[in-house]
Order: C-alpha cells, then structure tokens, then sequence
C-alpha cells in the first residue's frame, strides 16, 4: 500500500493514497515497523525495481 501510495504512474494510487490518509487522519494508532520502513525506502529507491525511483538529499547533505 506504501508503494502504491506514492507512485503517482501507478492505477492504484488514488486508491492507495486515499485509504492511507484516511487512516493515519482517523483516531485509531497506526504503527509501522522499521522492518517495513526499511524495506519501503529499499524498494522505492531502486532504479531496478521502481519506474521511477524515489530519491533524496546525498548522505552528509546538511
């Protein structure tokens, strides 16, 4: 659902991004494990894997 949530090229995205901000809006916690996160960030930052990869600042960017 990450995934989808923020690949805008995706068919699943409206879907996807609507439920995730409807559920981290609502009052039910919502938690998710740095395993998870780890593999998020690994996955949508690989140019092999995602169309179009996400990506940040180089390391030691200030």
């Amino acid at each position: 659902m990450l995934l989808y949530a923020v690949d805008e090229s995706s068919a699943h995205n409206v879907a996807a991004a609507s439920w995730l901000e409807e559920v981290l809006a609502g009052d039910s916690r919502v938690g998710l494990p740095w395993q998870t996160i780890g593999a998020f960030l690994r996955i949508a930052t690989h140019p092999r894997v995602a169309e179009n990869p996400l990506s940040g600042p180089p390391l030691g960017d200030t």
